[in-house]
């Protein structure tokens, strides 16, 4: 479906979504408390599936309490097929999956469980949205890994660039976009794969959240220098949580297609971004420096052209305003301590 006009606003939104029961795995996640949040808040009918073993209840309780409806929550593993078999009777017309194994570093310790949550974990899903008769799928994908070092040098990487992972937790989330075009044309089942770059922002229901956002933040106010592996000038696209979720309930809506950008076009080197820290945090920025890690890609820029035409979508939070959502969340939560 082609987005209509600009503005995009809640109302057009809640119009697409009116007789849909959106299904969000992994949502009790960082990025998936922000996207039951803003699903809660234009879809008559979401639900959560989620193990809990990263993913927190708190983040479901509190994007329920902001968005002031209950969402219906599955206690389940995306590894066990017979355990989604309650959420596909749940008759989901879209299912957003963001359950996954993320971390590269467990990927290059243990290659086998990272396929077996992504790959086949992915496969359940994907199953299970079948039996269902899902109408659309919305798969969270990683904008730096499955692009493995394509992007060395400064490169915006297009959805076209031909997948290079560089750790196994690269080549699960290229091998699950694959699988989502196969099911796409031979199981009638519709989806989209969005590319995230590296999102961060405050949790849904408070913190810093995740990622290296969140670590300098949390080390620097603390007084320790942040670590950072390797010379630091490797570059990331920082995109805010709030503007990933917008972007997932947006794929919802206007049932997107293929594989889309999402970040902020941008690239930022994690030396720039910890004097960004340290100026905001009024912290020294002080750094320790150390060993590469293995996997880790050299530089993220993502051409978010795509996400503009198909999704009329943008991120609208610049970095220094992100981050300062990020100190002051860790300040709100050290101070409860």
């Amino acid at each position: 479906m082609r987005p209509a006009a600009e503005p995009h606003d809640a109302n057009e939104i809640q119009s697409l979504l009116k007789a849909d029961r959106v299904l969000v795995t992994g949502g009790a996640g960082f990025i998936g408390g922000h996207v039951v949040r803003q699903l809660l808040a234009v879809a008559p009918h979401v639900a959560v599936l989620d193990n809990f073993s990263s993913g927190t209840r708190s983040n479901v309780d509190e994007a329920q309490r902001q968005a002031g409806r209950k969402a219906t929550v599955f206690e389940a593993d995306i590894r066990d097929h017979a355990a989604l078999r309650a959420a596909a009777a749940w008759k989901p017309t879209i299912v957003v999956h963001l359950a996954a194994q993320s971390k590269v570093a467990a990927s290059m310790r243990d290659p086998i469980a990272d396929a077996h949550t992504n790959v086949v974990g992915s496969l359940n899903v994907f199953a299970a949205a079948c039996a269902a008769q899902a109408s659309h799928i919305v798969v969270a994908s990683s904008g730096g890994c499955v692009y493995g070092q394509a992007g060395f040098g400064g490169t915006a990487l297009h959805e076209t660039v031909r997948n290079c992972a560089a750790s196994p937790y690269g080549v699960s989330k290229a091998a699950v976009d694959d699988y989502l075009q196969l099911f796409t044309r031979e199981y009638r089942l519709p989806g989209v794969s969005l590319a995230i770059g590296n999102a961060y922002g405050p949790s849904v229901s408070g913190g810093p959240g995740d990622g290296v956002v969140a670590a300098f933040v949390t080390r620097l106010l603390s007084g320790e220098p942040a670590r950072i592996n390797g010379d630091g000038e490797q570059t990331r696209d920082f995109v805010h949580v709030r503007d990933v979720a917008d972007a997932f309930v947006r794929a919802c809506a206007y049932r997107a297609n293929g594989r889309i950008n999402v970040g902020s076009g941008t690239a930022t080197s994690l030396n720039q971004l910890l004097i960004e820290i340290a100026i905001l945090a009024q912290r020294p920025g002080n750094a320790s420096h150390v060993t590469p890690a293995p996997g880790e890609v050299r530089d993220v820029c993502l051409d978010i052209e795509r996400a503009a035409h198909q999704l009329g979508w943008q991120p609208k939070i610049p970095l220094r305003t992100g981050i300062t959502h990020v100190i002051q969340a860790a300040c709100a939560a050290q101070a409860v301590f």
